[in-house]
C-alpha cells in the first residue's frame, strides 16, 4: 500500500472514530443508526457549505489527533495536506451523520450554524473546551472524590 492510500485508510478511520464515538459507562439505550436515504446524504454533505460546521469540524479532527501518540499525530496531520484525503473525510463525516441524524435534525443543524448565533457558538467551541477543562481541574482539586473517580491518586 503506497503513502497516499495508507493516509487515506487513516484518515478514514479516524472519521468513523469520530462519528462514532464509544457511548458513556453506564449508558443504555443508547440511540440507533437510522437508513441513510439520498437526501439525508445529500444535507449532511450541504453541512459542509456552512463556514462554521467545518469550523467545528476541523477542531473536533485536529483534538481527535492530538490524542494519537505522536509519530502517527504528524503523519495524520501531514495527510490532511492530501485533497484525496480531505475528500475520503468528508464522504465518511457525511456518510456518518446520514446515519445519525434524520433529516430533519440536518436541516436544522445546517440553519442554526448558518445564524449570527450559530456562528458564535462555533467560534466559542475552544473557548468552552479550555473553561470546561480549568472548571474540572478545579472540581477534581476541591474534591478528593471527584478526583478519585478521574483517576487521580
Amino acid at each position: 500500500m503506497n503513502a497516499r492510500a495508507r493516509r487515506g485508510v487513516i484518515a478514514a478511520t479516524l472519521a468513523a472514530w469520530l462519528a462514532f464515538p464509544a457511548p458513556a459507562p453506564g449508558q443504555t439505550g443508547a440511540p440507533q443508526p437510522v437508513p441513510v436515504t439520498a437526501q439525508g446524504l445529500k444535507a449532511a454533505e450541504r453541512l459542509f457549505d456552512v463556514p462554521a460546521y467545518r469550523q467545528l469540524a476541523t477542531r473536533q479532527l485536529y483534538r481527535a489527533l492530538a490524542s494519537l501518540p505522536e509519530d502517527r499525530y504528524t503523519s495524520s496531520v501531514e495527510a490532511l495536506k492530501d485533497p484525496e484525503v480531505i475528500r475520503i473525510l468528508r464522504g465518511v463525516i457525511a456518510r456518518s451523520m446520514a446515519q445519525t441524524y434524520s433529516l430533519a435534525e440536518l436541516e436544522f443543524l445546517a440553519r442554526m450554524l448558518s445564524t449570527d448565533e450559530g456562528r458564535s457558538i462555533a467560534a466559542k467551541d475552544d473557548l468552552l473546551q479550555d473553561m470546561l477543562t480549568r472548571e474540572l481541574i478545579a472540581a477534581a482539586l476541591t474534591n478528593p472524590e471527584l478526583a478519585r473517580l478521574l483517576g487521580q491518586p
